[in-house]
Parts: structure tokens; sequence; C-alpha cells
């Protein structure tokens, strides 16, 4: 998100000042208290498609073997 606002505003965001401002924002009133609510944690699941997908559309070479050994040094 923050390196979307980067690009949309030119101003310089970083994760924590938009967690502060977020935050601040929430207690002020002007934010839904729903935006500082932590998001459930992914299963090991949902993690390793995205990685997954990501290996394969960089290099549609690679055979499965070649994207579970990246999987491995990555620790995954």
């Amino acid at each position: 998100m923050a390196r979307s606002l980067n690009c949309e505003t030119g101003q310089k965001w970083s994760v924590d000042r938009l967690r502060r401002s977020v935050k601040r924002l929430v207690r002020e009133g002007f934010a839904d208290p729903g935006l500082i609510v932590p998001s459930p944690r992914r299963t090991p699941q949902e993690r390793l498609m995205p990685l997954i997908a990501g290996i394969a559309n960089t290099n549609p070479d690679l055979t499965f073997l070649d994207i579970a050994r990246q999987l491995v040094a990555m620790h995954e």
C-alpha cells in the first residue's frame, strides 16, 4: 500500500508512517476501526500458490522439480 501511495502522490510513505497515520485517523474518528484489525494468518497453502505462480511466470521453462528446488532454497 505504501508503494502505491508513493507512486500516486509523489510523497514518501513508509510502512510505519502509513500505520501510524491510519491508527491516528481511527483514534480521531476519521477512519473505520476495521482498518487496524489484524488480518487472519494465511495457511501454508495460501502462501505457496502465489510463490509458485510467481516463479513459474518469471521463467515458464522451469520444470516442477526446478520450482520445488527454488522453494526449498527459499526455505518454503
